[in-house]
Parts: structure tokens; C-alpha cells; sequence
């Protein structure tokens, strides 16, 4: 029976989508959110997140990533995914899911379709320390394993495959994203900012989203290192567990880092030159 229910569900997502996003379906008594954060994983996303609920006029569910445009959760109704945004109906809303950054263009043209003032955030980070660090999470920490049990090798392969270079690639997720929303519409920031001037792009972000910019800072966790649980539970750097104030930028061996900086620097270059992103540092 949970099956067909299951089954059921996802034959009227199916149906449900074209009807909305062609009109037939009327999305004007639903809760759209007002700005999706769309990436970049391992960049600051979770202090985001925890930052923009301690904003009065902002509303944002309890649980950070709903992944619902994420090919996994897809099936799920549009008007109980919009639903999760009812309770701040009268403030600006939204949820952050990383992983929407490598999202399919018609996946993008769909979400324009039915939000079409809905606002993008994108926070990049050197995409040296992004792959590394979704790697050692990956390998390292979520197994609960030491970093001598993984060789170069081993890393090399994961961060050379599979989705870790996509989720890297900011040209191209930017160049997509772009191909469907304008520019004002997307609000660039890195990692770098929120580490060295966190009050200033928490400003430059409340003024984007439209939220008041007369609030008072020092109630936000704005300076404070922001972890996913399971990350600030258990971090292992050589053998040892680190209550996370220690950086794993130091424990990359110096093959990996080689490769990575060869394999990113073109791309850092062309971030320079067509987007307004702060790249000084990843050089």
C-alpha cells in the first residue's frame, strides 16, 4: 500500500508540474519562497543559514536543505514543498540547498517558470579548499576513519570523478544559472568574506533580499565558525579528534594540492574576468 501510495504521488507530480508552470494551475494562493541559496557545498552555507534566522523579517524553515528541485525528492508535490514557507508568509522566506548549484538547465527554466522573482545566492569558495574539503569529509570524516587510511590516490580519484568537480565548477554553474535569471536576480559572495568582513556581506545580503539593514549585529552569530553537526561532532586530523578549530588545509598532501591548483586556475582566471567575485586569495 505505501508503495502505491508512493507511486500515486509521483504520477501527480509528474502531471502537476506542466500545469503550474504553464498556467493552467494557478500558484497564486501557494507560498512561494522568496530566495533559494544555491551553493556552493562546503562554502559557508550553514553559518548563512544560521545568520539569516536571527533576522527579524526573515523566515526560514527548520530544517536547512529541503532539496526539493534535487532529482531525489522531485516527485514531491509543488504546493507541499511551497508549503513549508506558509508559516513566514508575511516575511522574506527561503531555504538554502547546496546542492542546487549543479541542477540541469530545464530543472533551472522550471523553477524561473513558476518563481519568477525569486532570488539566488551563490557563495564560492577556492575551489582548491572546496574539493579538498568535501573530500575529506567524504573519506575521512563521515567514515569515521584516520587520514593515513586514505592515500593520495584515493583522494585523486574522488576528486578528479563523479560529482566533486561538477560541484566545483563555478564558470559553468554560474554560466547556467545566468542563462535563465538575470544578474540582479544573483547574489555572488565567497568564503573569504565571511571569514574576514562577515558583518559587511551579511549587510550587502540583507540589502539584496530586501530585508531591513538596522538590526543589531552583535545578537548574530556572525563571527562564530558554523558547522554542520555531524562535522563539528567529529573531526579526525591525523588519529586525533579536533573540536573543528583546526583547518584540514594543512593536512592536504602536496600532490593533491598541486593537482587542484593546475586543474583551477583557468577557471579562477575567467571567474575574474566575468563575474564580480573576490579571487585575490585563491591565486
Amino acid at each position: 500500500m505505501r508503495r502505491l501510495r508512493g507511486l500515486a504521488r509521483k504520477v501527480v507530480s509528474r502531471f502537476e508540474k506542466p500545469l503550474y508552470s504553464n498556467g493552467i494551475l494557478s500558484l497564486s494562493r501557494l507560498t512561494p519562497p522568496d530566495f533559494l541559496g544555491i551553493g556552493a557545498m562546503k562554502s559557508g552555507t550553514t553559518w548563512l543559514y544560521e545568520n539569516l534566522r536571527c533576522h527579524p523579517d526573515a523566515y526560514l524553515p527548520d530544517r536547512k536543505e529541503l532539496y526539493y528541485f534535487s532529482h531525489a525528492f522531485y516527485d514531491g508535490r509543488l504546493r507541499h514543498y511551497f508549503g513549508k514557507f506558509e508559516p513566514g508568509h508575511d516575511k522574506v522566506k527561503g531555504e538554502l540547498t547546496p546542492g542546487y548549484a549543479t541542477l540541469p538547465e530545464d530543472r533551472i527554466r522550471f523553477i524561473r517558470q513558476i518563481m519568477p522573482n525569486v532570488k539566488l545566492i551563490f557563495i564560492a569558495r577556492d575551489p582548491v579548499y572546496r574539493s579538498w574539503s568535501e573530500a575529506y569529509m567524504n573519506l575521512v570524516v563521515k567514515p569515521g576513519k584516520q587520514l593515513s587510511d586514505i592515500n593520495d590516490d584515493e583522494f585523486i580519484r574522488y576528486l578528479t570523478t563523479g560529482d566533486c568537480p561538477r560541484r566545483s565548477d563555478y564558470v559553468n554553474i554560474l554560466d547556467t544559472w545566468s542563462s535563465v535569471f538575470p544578474s540582479s536576480q544573483l547574489f555572488l559572495g565567497t568564503l573569504d568574506e565571511i571569514e574576514q568582513s562577515p558583518d559587511q556581506l551579511l549587510t550587502r545580503l540583507f540589502r539584496f533580499l530586501g530585508l531591513s539593514i538596522e538590526v543589531d549585529l552583535s545578537c548574530f552569530p556572525a563571527n562564530s565558525v558554523v558547522r554542520p553537526r555531524y562535522e563539528a561532532n567529529r573531526m579526525v586530523y591525523g588519529g586525533k579528534i579536533s573540536d573543528g578549530t583546526v583547518s584540514s588545509h594543512s593536512l592536504m598532501p602536496e600532490r593533491v594540492k598541486i593537482l587542484l591548483r593546475e586543474t583551477y586556475a583557468p577557471q579562477i582566471e575567467e571567474l575574474t574576468r566575468s563575474y564580480d567575485l573576490r579571487t585575490e586569495g585563491w591565486r
